[in-house]
């Protein structure tokens, strides 16, 4: 994560690296003659491998490679590009959406992935098919960064991903191919392909056939928005990725089928189980999600079969730090932090919970575990869903309670009906029960999701803040396993004053810091003024539906809706509005700021010769070549210009 923030050379890092490393090669050796060398041997080793995560980090930005595509790009002329498409992404409202690999640019051999957008009205495209692309150089286009606040950065989202640009198929000259290749990722998208027509043919209903597809084979495309935010609104989000809890359940699954095998030949039960763990993995396309809960599991069975006391954090730390180093970049994703902190919450809090209650019944003792689970799972990653989706699931511990205990049936019967696809056997009684566990855990989250106050919202947490919660589970860790409670208690009591006073302090500075917005809404004008808890927005009707709407109502709890104003003050600047009725002329009034909108047919320079404004901004709701005029206006009588729909909201603090 350093690395990310603080870029250093590759040079420097190289000599800084092997500095380390082989002042650490010294002081091991010294360490064998005498103990006083062990502290600076640990300072050593842990700059080797800090780094040494500065290096993998760096090459795993793909740019850095000699024929990456982007060395091949230029900004006139044209581009012949050919890309297969090798993932297909959750579409939009008016796009199909993929990830296409570039092997060649202008007949060049090149590497990188883009991503490939084709507008509803044409065909869909498939796994492997190969695009040969003619285009402008202008139409290979960067993924655009989020232009309004709040509003989630696809752009960087990318990035992470080592996805930097996109081209839209619609009205260029392509010519595709079906290429049949034999590699080990076609292999896996054709036994999936497989696998779902075997799912097809027996599960009528679309809703349910599509979530039967996101519980075993984490393809989530095709979910529809109602189902995602019930589970969502229910708490119970986590299991529609395929993470820990599903390879837990299908390790329990390969347990029990190979149990026979494990006293006479248990070198070939743990062959079979990581045999079976693995290719699990590669049908799901190795993703990140089932490659850390893979790696993990595998690292706890083999020390389960080394006859040794297992350690789960060992295990869960190694798998860490084995898919860090080969993909620095996964650290930024929020499902694998959250999947990361979920296991290590449960390892860490529900040995304690379960101590609280102990009963006879062993099928009653069953559910109290699994709402001891769920609710060390939602202890952990409560300040990273608060941080990035800004609520708190009020009844996710009921929702948990009846989801936990179906998905361990519906997982084992689906991949029971997984192997049975591949000798083409249809049990229609197996169907049916699947269908209906499918049925009822669709109804079950929809009912809850849909309760009363299911959902506090919308919470704003800074960074400092989400830092200071993470503390706060680890003090709560130590008083609860710690045998000196006294500071425990003190521990605990400085975390809850420091808390507070952080919230006080940054509920105190954003009154005194208010935020003046223009924001970016294409054909609209709004502004906004931002109070902290509220905002007030003026302008244009701001639907309801809307993508900005979305935006603040997910971060402010009260938003105030306004006529449009011709004039408005912000502490000290003065800003004036310029609409189509081209009215611009006020009598000894010369604002500091100008905002042009709805295109208005006024002669750019009479207008900024007139006012003599520091800033001019131009909207979303002005046609692009009116906005150019301004541009070019501005740039020759030297006033600083911004234009919303490149540069996003014009933010005034």
């Amino acid at each position: 994560m350093s690395a990310a923030f603080f870029p250093l050379l590759i040079q420097i890092q190289l000599i800084l690296f092997f500095l380390f490393f082989f002042v650490t090669v010294f002081l091991h050796l010294k360490t064998r003659q005498a103990h006083k060398f062990y502290k600076f041997w640990l300072i050593s080793l842990f700059g080797t491998v800090f780094f040494l995560g500065y290096l993998s980090y760096y090459h795993s930005d793909h740019r850095h490679q000699k024929n990456h595509y982007t060395h091949f790009i230029h900004t006139e002329g044209s581009l012949y590009v050919h890309t297969e498409i090798v993932e297909v992404l959750k579409p939009t409202k008016f796009y199909y959406r993929y990830v296409g690999k570039v092997y060649q640019v202008n007949q060049k051999h090149t590497s990188g992935k883009i991503l490939v957008k084709v507008p509803k009205t044409a065909s869909e495209l498939n796994l492997n098919m190969r695009l040969h692309l003619l285009l402008s150089a202008n139409r290979l286009m960067k993924i655009p960064k989020a232009l309004q606040p709040y509003a989630f950065d696809y752009a960087v989202f990318m990035a992470h991903k080592n996805i930097f640009h996109q081209i839209n198929l619609d009205h260029l000259a392509c010519r595709i191919d079906r290429y049949e290749g034999k590699s080990f990722l076609t292999l896996a998208q054709n036994l999936r392909e497989h696998i779902k027509t075997y799912f097809k043919e027996n599960i009528r209903q679309k809703s349910i056939y599509n979530m039967s597809v996101a519980l075993l084979l984490g393809e989530k495309q095709n979910l529809s928005p109602s189902i995602y935010n019930d589970f969502k609104q229910s708490g119970t989000v986590h299991i529609l990725a395929i993470s820990g809890l599903h390879i837990g359940i299908l390790l329990l699954f390969l347990n029990f089928v190979f149990k026979p095998l494990k006293n006479k030949y248990p070198w070939l039960f743990l062959f079979l189980i990581l045999l079976f763990l693995w290719f699990y993995a590669f049908l799901t396309g190795f993703s990140p999600s089932v490659l850390r809960a893979v790696m993990m599991f595998s690292f706890l069975q083999i020390g389960l079969m080394r006859r040794r006391q297992s350690n789960i954090y060992n295990s869960l730390f190694v798998a860490a730090f084995f898919m860090l180093i080969v993909q620095p970049q996964y650290i930024f994703r929020v499902g694998f932090q959250m999947s990361f902190i979920a296991v290590l919450s449960i390892i860490s809090f529900y040995p304690i919970f379960s101590r609280c209650c102990k009963v006879q019944n062993k099928f009653l003792q069953w559910f109290i575990d699994l709402f001891w689970v769920s609710l060390a799972a939602q202890l952990g990653v409560l300040p990273f869903t608060i941080f990035y989706f800004h609520q708190f699931p009020v009844y996710f511990f009921l929702a948990n309670l009846f989801t936990i205990p179906l998905l361990f049936l519906i997982l084992f019967l689906g991949f029971i009906l997984i192997v049975l696809s591949f000798g083409s056997l249809n049990i229609t009684v197996l169907f049916k029960i699947f269908t209906v566990l499918l049925h009822s855990l669709l109804q079950i989250n929809f009912y809850i999701a849909h309760l009363p106050h299911a959902v506090i919202a919308p919470i704003r947490m800074s960074v400092l803040q989400l830092v200071l919660s993470i503390l706060g589970l680890v003090i709560l860790f130590y008083f609860f396993k710690t045998q000196q409670k006294y500071q425990a208690w003190v521990f605990l009591g400085l975390w809850i004053i420091s808390f507070q006073l952080l919230c006080i302090f940054k509920k105190y500075k954003i009154s005194q810091s208010p935020k003046f917005y223009i924001f970016q809404n294409y054909k609209t004008s709004i502004s906004g003024l931002d109070l902290g808890s509220q905002i007030i927005i003026y302008g244009d009707s701001l639907r309801t539906n809307s993508f900005l709407w979305q935006n603040l109502s997910q971060h402010f709890s009260d938003i105030h809706l306004h006529k449009a104003l011709f004039y408005q003050t912000f502490k000290e600047y003065k800003i004036l509005y310029v609409n189509n009725t081209g009215i611009f002329r006020y009598q000894n009034f010369h604002p500091d700021i100008v905002v042009i909108q709805h295109s208005p047919k006024i002669n750019p320079y009479r207008l900024l010769l007139h006012l003599h404004p520091k800033i001019l901004i131009a909207d979303g709701s002005n046609y692009p070549s009116v906005s150019r005029g301004f541009e070019q206006a501005a740039k020759q009588l030297k006033i600083s210009f911004y234009n919303t729909a490149k540069k996003g909201t014009f933010v005034l603090k």
